[in-house]
């Protein structure tokens, strides 16, 4: 494989109207074919299917500044393979920390760290969906959560 991209349709509501999207949330091509201009020939594959199922806009995230952003955000990542991470150039060692510091930094206890957490199960989709689009209601642009997109998740 050289390349992938993917994306999903999404439901977002923005000032108060609802339309569907394209949501691209994944695009990876291998290091040693990054400079053939592989990425936009991708994007404009996924855009070409969107367009024939009647999808013409779509969201997605980029490490650049890009003209005129709809929207903006922060994001947090959880490293879960630190060491991983580092050893293929994602991220890097912070100064003055060494890697077994840095490791016990990221360490992902078996237990929750908070008290009555539990995993979600089925008889409680539908109150999490109900939390969770109430939470994102205060949001301007946000995207609108059905049931079996929080059972999937």
């Amino acid at each position: 494989m050289i390349g992938f991209i993917s994306g999903i349709i999404v439901e977002v509501e923005t000032e108060k109207s609802q339309k569907k999207f394209i949501e691209i949330n994944f695009l990876c091509i291998d290091k040693k074919l990054r400079t053939k201009k592989l990425a936009p020939l991708l994007i404009e594959e996924v855009a070409r299917r969107a367009n024939t199922k009647g999808y013409f806009q779509a969201i997605y995230t980029s490490g650049q500044v890009l003209p005129t952003p709809y929207a903006q955000a922060r994001y947090y990542h959880r490293a879960i393979n630190p060491e991983k991470l580092i050893d293929c150039g994602f991220s890097s060692l912070p100064r003055k920390q060494s890697l077994k510091q840095h490791l016990k930094i990221h360490e992902i206890s078996d237990e929750p760290p908070v008290e009555h957490v539990r995993p979600m199960i089925e008889k409680d989709i539908n109150q999490v969906v109900k939390l969770l689009n109430n939470y994102l209601s205060k949001f301007a642009v946000r995207q609108m959560w059905n049931k079996t997109e929080v059972r999937h998740s």
